[in-house]
């Protein structure tokens, strides 16, 4: 028929999309943190929710279960005189007689409670507090968990903690002053991501490529030396240590209140995470330096 004009026929069948064409592109998730770092926040975060819950008293038990002491490891262990405690504890107390009677609480039993040297992480003093810690361990966190596993990770979050808290106590040991929060522990997985999230010096300076997140096992380590001669690596190393010191001069400044920042556990566990890093890595990969 006129003005009908008829597809011309090729002799073969026009193929089929493939199911693979058919299909969007995957989109990969906007946040994609590890099982072990969810656990933790969820843990830090619902454990400061439920303190806001309990009474007064209920708390203060808490507290007195789980914080860190300086002075009560000291005096449990007969290390000072009574002399040197009471003027360390006058000079904490001063005229105020609730601290005064806070901390008589804390001391009642008057044992060591050697958990405490771990267990004060799970404690903070604010939701900024926990809610920061909770911000850097995401940061950190999640490419050391990545690479090091759950049960790996949560031992390295474990000895940074016990580490702050004993570099804590050497730095003070008639300290009446509580500490509490993951802020060591944290610091800890700051410590250990340093030796591996920065390239040499002599590749792009990138300091998260996005192997770090894909492929955290093929991510070489530095080591120690090269840690300290990667220009990168070593200009975060000043500015952790620089903005910490500023912080526990200045606590004002860490939007943490006028309360003391616990600037010598962070430091503790800092190094801990950096010094035994290789005690954690289960991919013991190390980068080669360039000749010459």
């Amino acid at each position: 028929m006129e003005g009908e004009h008829p597809t011309p026929s090729t002799g073969a069948a026009a193929p089929e999309p493939s199911a693979a064409a058919q299909s969007p592109p995957r989109r990969e998730p906007a946040f994609n943190l590890p099982g072990v770092i969810v656990f933790s926040c969820a843990v830090l975060l619902g454990l400061h929710a439920l303190r806001l819950a309990l009474s007064n008293e209920s708390d203060n038990t808490l507290v007195a279960a789980l914080a860190f002491l300086p002075a009560r490891a000291t005096i449990a262990l007969h290390i000072l005189s009574d002399e040197q405690l009471g003027r360390s504890f006058q000079a904490a107390v001063g005229r105020n007689a609730i601290v005064a009677e806070q901390i008589q609480f804390l001391l009642s039993d008057g044992q060591l409670k050697p958990w405490t040297f771990a267990s004060y992480a799970l404690l903070h003093a604010s939701w900024a507090h926990v809610g920061f810690n909770c911000i850097w361990l995401v940061a950190f966190g999640s490419a050391v968990a990545r690479r090091f596993t759950a049960l790996r990770f949560l031992l390295l979050m474990l000895v940074a903690a016990v580490i702050g808290a004993l570099v804590q106590w050497a730095a003070d040991i008639a300290s009446f002053q509580l500490v509490i929060g993951a802020s060591a522990a944290v610091s800890g997985a700051m410590g250990a991501a340093v030796r591996f999230v920065f390239r040499p010096n002599d590749e792009p300076r990138r300091l998260f490529d996005r192997a770090l997140v894909n492929e955290p096992f093929r991510q070489p380590a530095l080591t120690l030396a090269q840690t300290f001669t990667n220009k990168v690596a070593l200009l975060f190393i000043l500015f952790w240590f620089g903005t910490n010191l500023l912080f526990g001069i200045f606590p004002a400044l860490s939007g943490m209140g006028d309360g003391a920042v616990a600037w010598q556990a962070h430091i503790g566990g800092f190094l801990a995470g950096l010094l035994l890093f290789p005690l954690f890595d289960p991919a013991r990969l190390k980068v080669a330096l360039p000749p010459g």
